[in-house]
């Protein structure tokens, strides 16, 4: 079955879709036949599409937090390369329906659309990943595990779904208040598109004149005309990045006060996808850029359940004498160091606001000073 979980419920909850596809039917190096579309689109089996999507699915249910807006329904189409894709437990969850074809997925969406709109303060939540392409300036189309499907040969893009239309249909509508869209795709006119003026069969959904929603932030993991990578076998740059922000915490900010939760929102989102992927994607000498667009406000996406682990540097600055300096470092009454003098300090200490001591041992003088922990890591130096 394509829904993992449902309850059915109509109180305020979140509604996730989730679809990844790396096994292609139809393109070069299927377990069957390419079509003749397949094999002139160029394009290849994939090796992180599924696994990513498998990923998040994953850390939807085991550790997405909203207090208020517990998850209530998930549905999930996946279509792997390799068994160990998808996680084990995830796997036993899923049935024929799940294989993200353009019936399945035509019948998740709309599935999808009545869970999120049984209650307008709902949240709905959307990622998907695998090949993609842009069909407008602006596009983002999602192929779908039959694209180029030999019966399609008069509505070529039929095994495909626009998600920027899909987006908008939802944007602009009565449905859930606060929505967040991730589509982890490239985004490169296709060969076709130097053959024909208009090309078929995209799954679209009717664009209502309705207000929008309270927000709707679409996050693309390409910029327009670019590609998106991925380490093969492993997740894609994007989905590698957002797992940094949200399973560790690295886009969660305080207020700093005592009790004050660790929160992930829609700028800290934004902000850290496009710092991140970026770096990601130099370090394997490639250039990618985020882009986000659509009905922006900074709404909470995810409320962490503990501190972010901070990977925290305490070092003598370079030409100080590195024995003449020890240090005491505290948060409230709790001490984690003193006297200490060993250095580097090097430590994974919870995020928080912490009080640093430095005493320069050969004058007996201290000095203090806040020390402010944020994900991923801090360096800090000495004498203060």
């Amino acid at each position: 079955m394509t829904a993992v979980i449902d309850d059915s419920s109509d109180s305020a909850g979140t509604h996730v879709l989730i679809i990844g596809i790396s096994a292609y039917d139809y393109l070069s190096g299927t377990k069957g036949e390419p079509s003749e579309q397949g094999l002139d689109s160029g394009l290849v089996q994939l090796t992180s599409a599924a696994r990513s999507a498998s990923r998040f699915a994953t850390w939807m249910m085991n550790d997405y937090h909203r207090k208020d807006f517990p998850l209530r329904s998930l549905r999930v189409l996946l279509s792997p390369n390799t068994e160990d894709e998808v996680a084990p437990a995830l796997k036993l969850a899923l049935g024929a329906d799940s294989v993200p074809t353009r019936d399945n997925v035509a019948s998740a969406f709309r599935n999808f659309k009545k869970a999120a709109s049984r209650n307008p303060g709902n949240i709905a939540i959307v990622y998907v990943a695998g090949h993609g392409v842009q069909l407008t300036n602006t596009g983002a189309v999602l192929l779908l595990s039959d694209f180029a499907h030999p019966d399609h040969e008069n509505e070529r893009y039929r095994g495909a779904v626009d998600m920027r239309a899909m987006h908008e249909s939802m944007t602009y509508s009565n449905g859930a208040k606060s929505q967040f869209w991730f589509v982890d795709i490239c985004r490169q006119r296709p060969p076709e598109a130097r053959e024909f003026e208009e090309l078929a069969g995209v799954l679209k959904h009717d664009k209502g004149i309705a207000g929008a929603v309270a927000c709707s932030p679409l996050f693309l993991s390409a910029s327009n005309g670019e590609q998106a990578f991925a380490k093969p076998g492993e997740l894609t740059l994007f989905c590698e990045a957002l797992m940094l922000a949200l399973a560790e915490g690295h886009a969660a900010s305080s207020e700093g006060e005592r009790a004050s939760p660790w929160l992930v929102s829609t700028s800290s989102l934004q902000m850290y996808l496009k710092k991140t992927v970026s770096r990601l994607a130099e370090e394997r000498e490639e250039s990618q850029w985020t882009e986000c667009t659509g009905i922006f406000n900074d709404e909470i996406f995810h409320e962490c359940k503990a501190a972010p682990v901070v990977d925290l540097t305490v070092q003598v600055r370079e030409g100080m004498e590195v024995t003449n300096y020890s240090a005491k470092i505290w948060q409230l009454e709790k001490i984690l160091y003193d006297n200490h003098c060993a250095w580097p300090l090097r430590a994974k200490i919870p995020a928080g606001l912490y009080t640093i001591e430095v005493t320069t041992l050969s004058t007996k003088h201290k000095d203090s000073d806040h020390l402010k922990l944020t994900p991923p890591s801090r360096l800090k130096e000495l004498p203060l």
